[in-house]
């Protein structure tokens, strides 16, 4: 007997999505891949002296094999805004939910959570403001 596909879900997620808008980070002068590059050098997974020759491919990539490991990306003493910017880059910046962002900080805070609040209220206050990181709420 054949197996039956699976039927994709036609119900739609309306929950909003955020994700790091480069192009306002350029505009601002800011360099995306600097700021990828600089916090990969903190952990020692990219060299001072490659930083700059990286393409931005490269770096996210990185990023995203040390997902597993988020624990030496993530740390208990970054903030908050921090703490969402390094979960975007582990998430080679696809755009997350709310509740995307609070397990992947739930996961990496274990240890200190109860000093962190991740509330929807918090989260979305912060998400909701300008930030340095230039993390937005992408439009439907």
């Amino acid at each position: 007997m054949p197996k039956e596909k699976k039927k994709k879900s036609t119900i739609k997620n309306n929950e909003p999505k955020f994700q790091i808008n480069q192009n306002l980070l350029e505009e601002q002068g800011l360099s995306f891949q600097y700021m990828i590059a600089s916090r990969l050098n903190e952990i020692g997974k990219v060299p001072e002296e490659e930083m700059m020759n990286m393409k931005l491919s490269e770096l996210l990539s990185i990023c995203s094999k040390i997902k597993k490991e988020s624990v030496l990306f993530i740390l208990p003493g970054n903030t908050l805004g921090e703490a969402i910017f390094k979960t975007f880059l582990l998430n080679k910046n696809k755009p997350l939910t709310l509740r995307q962002l609070q397990s992947i900080l739930t996961d990496a805070w274990v240890d200190v959570l109860h000093l962190k609040n991740l509330s929807d209220e918090v989260l979305l206050n912060w998400l909701s403001n300008n930030n340095q990181y230039c993390i937005q709420i992408l439009s439907d």
